[in-house]
């Protein structure tokens, strides 16, 4: 999902930001809040919308990457500290695997797979 903000809207956002434009505490002008949301997912398939995101958090950076399949962790997981993390970290760079995403699978890797023309996205001549 993508998200438009209407930064004239909004009176203050504070608190820990743990992610690019997430999180913290919005506080809205007088009239306005975040029930205000127009969720277009909800209303059009894939197919049938003119506004799309293709989030590509599965997809291998560069052949580098080992192409597993699996979730690359964000900013926020890469940040995270504690022993577990740690030492999950430690034992996965140990072993060569690359760390995941739980949140992302959790959240992402569900339903069926589908297979989209996403052509629109890589335009010829671009290089991708």
């Amino acid at each position: 999902m993508t998200k438009l903000f209407n930064f004239h809207l909004i009176e203050s956002w504070d608190g820990a930001v743990t992610h690019v434009m997430a999180n913290g505490t919005i506080k809205f002008k007088p009239g306005h809040d975040a029930s205000r949301r127009l969720d277009l997912h909800k209303q059009f398939s894939w197919d049938a919308s003119h506004y799309r995101c293709l989030h590509t958090c599965f997809v291998p950076r560069s052949s580098l990457d080992q192409g597993s399949g699996l979730a690359r962790p964000n900013v926020s997981e890469n940040r995270r500290k504690g022993v577990t993390t740690l030492l999950r970290k430690a034992l996965n760079r140990l072993l060569g695997k690359p760390n995941v995403s739980d949140w992302k699978m959790e959240k992402y890797a569900r339903g069926p797979l589908v297979t989209v023309d996403v052509s629109t996205f890589f335009p010829k001549g671009t290089g991708a």
